[in-house]
């Protein structure tokens, strides 16, 4: 956002909320998709393992120790997005623990927002689909680098916490991180965010009728999507 150029202005205390509305047949897809995973449980978390620079990037090794809490402690199963990219990431964390379902590469970005219209709980960096989630209503932890100020750039949302670790060379405005250990990212610990996600998920998650009878029909490339 760029709320901070309002403020030059001394224009203060407006609220923006914006809202993504996907097409009847990506919501179709994208249910239908889940419908026929074998196993998936509620609650239902989307992580987002990427995003846009290596600065604002979270270390592997915390991503397998946070999915690895969040089944444990919260949800019942974590899909993993991102893009073609991310891949071979989303595969490592799929075949380490179960539970786990990997779409890296499989979705578009409508896609996605109907998937997290579906989901409990959004974690990810800074990127699109942090705000993607926020517009969405879904509880988001959002993993914050020291590229920026939070306070101009974070998604905006009531359901949003922003995690993230303070830094003296912060903001930097760099893409990748000259600091050894890469520390306002790495200090962002797995613990802390489960913490964080703890505090905005509901207490009831969200009831998914589409697991209980065939509620849609995809039909051929280039129909429409009916209930059934």
């Amino acid at each position: 956002s760029r709320r901070a150029l309002l403020e030059l202005l001394e224009i203060r205390g407006i609220r923006f909320d914006p809202e993504v509305f996907p097409s009847w047949a990506d919501s179709c897809s994208v249910r239908e998709a889940l419908a026929a995973l074998p196993g998936l449980r509620s609650p239902l978390a989307v992580v987002h393992v990427s995003a846009g620079t290596k600065a604002k990037r979270w270390p592997e090794s915390h991503f397998g120790e946070l999915v690895h809490r969040l089944l444990r402690e919260l949800v019942g199963t974590v899909i993993v997005v991102g893009d073609s990219a991310d891949a071979p990431r989303g595969r490592q964390l799929a075949r380490a623990t179960g539970n786990v379902i990997d779409w890296t590469g499989r979705l578009t970005l409508m896609q996605l927002a109907a998937l997290l219209d579906e989901s409990d709980l959004f974690v990810g960096a800074d990127s699109g689909p942090a705000h993607v989630a926020a517009a969405c209503g879904v509880p988001s932890v959002v993993l914050f680098s020291g590229t920026n100020r939070s306070d101009c750039w974070r998604p905006i949302g009531s359901r949003v916490h922003v995690v993230r670790s303070p830094t003296p060379c912060s903001p930097c405005h760099l893409k990748a991180c000259p600091v050894s250990g890469h520390p306002c990212m790495s200090n962002i610990l797995p613990w802390e965010v489960v913490e964080a996600a703890r505090q905005i998920m509901p207490q009831s998650h969200k009831r998914r009728l589409f697991l209980q009878r065939p509620m849609f029909v995809v039909p051929p490339v280039g129909g429409n999507c009916r209930t059934g």
